[in-house]
Protein backbone atom coordinates (compact mmCIF):
# COMPACT_ATOMS: atom_id res chain seq x y z
CA UNK A 1 0.00 0.00 0.00
CA UNK A 2 1.40 3.29 -0.88
CA UNK A 3 1.05 6.39 1.65
CA UNK A 4 0.54 10.22 1.16
CA UNK A 5 3.11 12.42 0.12
CA UNK A 6 3.34 15.59 0.21
CA UNK A 7 4.80 18.13 -2.25
CA UNK A 8 6.01 21.52 -1.26
CA UNK A 9 7.09 24.21 -3.07
CA UNK A 10 6.66 27.41 -4.63
CA UNK A 11 4.62 28.66 -7.86
CA UNK A 12 3.93 31.70 -9.78
CA UNK A 13 0.44 32.42 -10.72
CA UNK A 14 -0.56 35.83 -12.27
CA UNK A 15 2.82 37.34 -11.09
CA UNK A 16 1.98 36.44 -7.44
CA UNK A 17 4.29 33.12 -5.75
CA UNK A 18 1.58 30.66 -3.79
CA UNK A 19 2.69 28.13 -1.57
CA UNK A 20 1.53 24.84 -2.88
CA UNK A 21 1.07 22.07 -1.07
CA UNK A 22 0.05 18.68 -3.03
CA UNK A 23 0.69 15.08 -3.84
CA UNK A 24 -1.04 12.27 -3.37
CA UNK A 25 0.19 8.99 -4.56
CA UNK A 26 -1.90 6.70 -7.10
CA UNK A 27 -2.63 3.69 -5.61
CA UNK A 28 -1.07 0.73 -8.11
CA UNK A 29 -5.02 -1.08 -7.95
CA UNK A 30 -7.44 -0.22 -5.64
CA UNK A 31 -8.47 3.10 -4.51
CA UNK A 32 -7.62 4.67 -1.56
CA UNK A 33 -9.13 7.68 0.65
CA UNK A 34 -8.29 10.70 2.54
CA UNK A 35 -10.18 12.85 4.69
CA UNK A 36 -10.04 16.74 5.17
CA UNK A 37 -8.39 18.26 2.22
CA UNK A 38 -8.65 21.45 0.25
CA UNK A 39 -9.35 22.05 -3.42
CA UNK A 40 -7.70 25.19 -3.80
CA UNK A 41 -7.87 27.59 -6.99
CA UNK A 42 -4.84 28.62 -8.22
CA UNK A 43 -6.33 32.06 -9.62
CA UNK A 44 -8.35 33.11 -6.84
CA UNK A 45 -6.65 31.43 -3.78
CA UNK A 46 -10.32 30.51 -2.72
CA UNK A 47 -11.58 26.88 -1.84
CA UNK A 48 -14.00 25.37 -3.49
CA UNK A 49 -17.13 24.91 -1.06
CA UNK A 50 -19.89 23.10 -0.36
CA UNK A 51 -22.38 26.51 0.31
CA UNK A 52 -23.17 26.51 4.07
CA UNK A 53 -22.67 23.25 4.70
CA UNK A 54 -25.45 22.17 2.83
CA UNK A 55 -26.83 18.78 3.15
CA UNK A 56 -29.41 19.40 0.86
CA UNK A 57 -28.62 17.73 -2.85
CA UNK A 58 -28.28 19.83 -6.01
CA UNK A 59 -26.79 22.30 -4.79
CA UNK A 60 -24.17 24.06 -6.44
CA UNK A 61 -20.53 24.28 -5.20
CA UNK A 62 -18.94 27.68 -4.81
CA UNK A 63 -15.32 29.14 -4.02
CA UNK A 64 -15.16 30.47 -1.01
CA UNK A 65 -12.14 31.76 1.54
CA UNK A 66 -10.04 28.17 3.29
CA UNK A 67 -10.74 28.29 6.53
CA UNK A 68 -8.70 25.83 8.62
CA UNK A 69 -11.72 24.50 10.94
CA UNK A 70 -14.13 25.35 8.00
CA UNK A 71 -15.67 21.62 6.99
CA UNK A 72 -17.94 23.37 4.21
CA UNK A 73 -14.70 23.84 2.36
CA UNK A 74 -12.84 20.31 3.27
CA UNK A 75 -13.49 17.06 0.97
CA UNK A 76 -12.97 13.47 1.94
CA UNK A 77 -10.78 12.85 -1.32
CA UNK A 78 -10.68 9.07 -3.01
CA UNK A 79 -7.65 8.30 -5.13
CA UNK A 80 -8.07 5.85 -7.92
CA UNK A 81 -5.42 3.80 -10.23
CA UNK A 82 -4.42 5.91 -13.37
CA UNK A 83 -6.87 6.04 -16.18
CA UNK A 84 -5.04 7.31 -19.21
CA UNK A 85 -1.97 7.93 -17.38
CA UNK A 86 -4.24 10.59 -15.34
CA UNK A 87 -4.63 10.03 -11.37
CA UNK A 88 -8.88 10.04 -11.04
CA UNK A 89 -10.21 11.23 -8.05
CA UNK A 90 -13.68 11.86 -5.98
CA UNK A 91 -14.70 14.61 -3.96
CA UNK A 92 -16.89 13.63 -1.19
CA UNK A 93 -18.55 16.81 1.20
CA UNK A 94 -17.18 16.16 4.63
CA UNK A 95 -20.39 18.34 5.16
CA UNK A 96 -22.47 15.92 3.90
CA UNK A 97 -20.41 12.77 3.82
CA UNK A 98 -23.12 11.20 1.44
CA UNK A 99 -22.42 14.19 -1.17
CA UNK A 100 -19.74 13.93 -4.22
CA UNK A 101 -18.89 17.22 -6.34
CA UNK A 102 -20.52 15.98 -9.47
CA UNK A 103 -20.03 17.36 -13.24
CA UNK A 104 -23.13 17.75 -14.84
CA UNK A 105 -22.32 17.57 -18.32
CA UNK A 106 -22.28 20.22 -21.17
CA UNK A 107 -19.39 23.01 -21.18
CA UNK A 108 -21.08 25.81 -19.02
CA UNK A 109 -23.25 23.25 -16.62
CA UNK A 110 -23.23 23.11 -12.77
CA UNK A 111 -20.56 21.49 -10.58
CA UNK A 112 -23.44 20.16 -8.01
CA UNK A 113 -23.14 18.19 -5.32
CA UNK A 114 -25.55 15.17 -5.30
CA UNK A 115 -25.41 11.61 -3.79
CA UNK A 116 -22.43 9.66 -4.28
CA UNK A 117 -22.78 6.75 -6.99
CA UNK A 118 -20.03 3.66 -6.89
CA UNK A 119 -18.74 2.06 -10.27
CA UNK A 120 -19.26 3.30 -14.06
CA UNK A 121 -22.62 5.45 -13.38
CA UNK A 122 -20.22 7.13 -10.98
CA UNK A 123 -18.36 8.39 -13.57
CA UNK A 124 -19.50 12.19 -13.76
CA UNK A 125 -17.90 12.10 -9.99
CA UNK A 126 -14.74 11.30 -10.93
CA UNK A 127 -11.99 13.71 -11.87
CA UNK A 128 -8.91 12.99 -13.65
CA UNK A 129 -5.73 15.54 -12.48
CA UNK A 130 -3.50 16.19 -15.47
CA UNK A 131 0.18 18.02 -15.63
CA UNK A 132 -1.63 21.66 -15.84
CA UNK A 133 -3.17 20.55 -12.36
CA UNK A 134 -6.98 20.59 -13.64
CA UNK A 135 -9.67 18.51 -12.27
CA UNK A 136 -11.18 17.11 -15.92
CA UNK A 137 -14.29 15.36 -15.17
CA UNK A 138 -14.46 12.01 -16.46
CA UNK A 139 -17.56 11.26 -17.91
CA UNK A 140 -17.81 15.13 -19.81
CA UNK A 141 -14.02 15.93 -20.00
CA UNK A 142 -14.56 19.54 -19.34
CA UNK A 143 -13.00 21.50 -16.66
CA UNK A 144 -13.38 22.47 -13.02
CA UNK A 145 -13.46 25.95 -13.35
CA UNK A 146 -14.78 29.46 -11.94
CA UNK A 147 -16.39 31.72 -14.55
CA UNK A 148 -14.95 34.29 -16.21
CA UNK A 149 -12.13 33.61 -13.52
CA UNK A 150 -13.33 36.01 -10.45
CA UNK A 151 -12.10 36.18 -7.26
CA UNK A 152 -14.84 36.44 -4.97
CA UNK A 153 -16.50 34.88 -2.45
CA UNK A 154 -19.61 32.55 -3.23
CA UNK A 155 -18.85 32.43 -7.03
CA UNK A 156 -20.87 28.98 -8.36
CA UNK A 157 -18.40 26.63 -10.19
CA UNK A 158 -19.06 25.47 -13.20
CA UNK A 159 -17.01 22.91 -15.70
CA UNK A 160 -16.26 24.09 -19.08
CA UNK A 161 -14.10 23.23 -21.98
CA UNK A 162 -10.84 22.79 -20.89
CA UNK A 163 -7.32 24.99 -22.25
CA UNK A 164 -3.90 25.18 -21.12
CA UNK A 165 -3.15 27.83 -18.79
CA UNK A 166 -1.24 30.62 -20.60
CA UNK A 167 0.99 33.26 -18.20
CA UNK A 168 1.18 35.76 -20.37
CA UNK A 169 -2.47 36.42 -21.13
CA UNK A 170 -3.70 34.85 -17.98
CA UNK A 171 -6.27 32.95 -19.41
CA UNK A 172 -6.81 29.00 -18.30
CA UNK A 173 -5.84 29.42 -14.42
CA UNK A 174 -9.43 29.20 -13.50
CA UNK A 175 -9.01 25.84 -14.17
CA UNK A 176 -6.17 25.21 -12.20
CA UNK A 177 -6.27 23.05 -8.72
CA UNK A 178 -3.91 22.21 -6.10
CA UNK A 179 -4.47 21.65 -2.24
CA UNK A 180 -4.08 17.37 -1.92
CA UNK A 181 -4.59 16.87 -5.13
Amino acid sequence: MQTRKRIAGLFAVGGAACLLTAGLAAPATASQSFAGEWIVNANSSKCVADPAASTTSGVQAIQFDCEPDGPSRRWAVTVYPKDHGRVVYSFRSTAAPDLCLTGTGASGGAVKLLPCVSGAAGANQRWAYDSYHRLINTASWKCLAVPAAQLGNGVKLIQFDCREPNSETGLGFEQVWTGWI
